[in-house]
């Protein structure tokens, strides 16, 4: 599932909350609405931070500085 399809889904739910009536079920659109709008974020947190940790190459968790590829040998010098 992509970003575009949440997107979608939140688009769809926000045009049918404009056109119910009842207020329990604006009610429970508006809770479907806010449970979308915090899994697009957590999708988009979820993929910052694969984007880091590839780049970044992490010792451990929160570890915001990391350390380069073993591409080289200090034992060299």
């Amino acid at each position: 599932m992509s970003r575009y399809h949440f997107k979608s889904v939140l688009t769809g739910l926000r045009d049918l909350r404009y056109m119910v009536r009842r207020k329990p079920l604006r009610a429970y659109i508006d809770a479907l609405i806010e449970d979308q709008t915090i899994g697009l974020e957590r999708f988009d947190e979820a993929i910052n931070d694969a984007k880091m940790h590839g780049v970044r190459n992490p010792e451990f968790d929160d570890d915001w500085v990391g350390r380069p590829d073993d591409d080289f040998d200090d034992d060299e010098e």
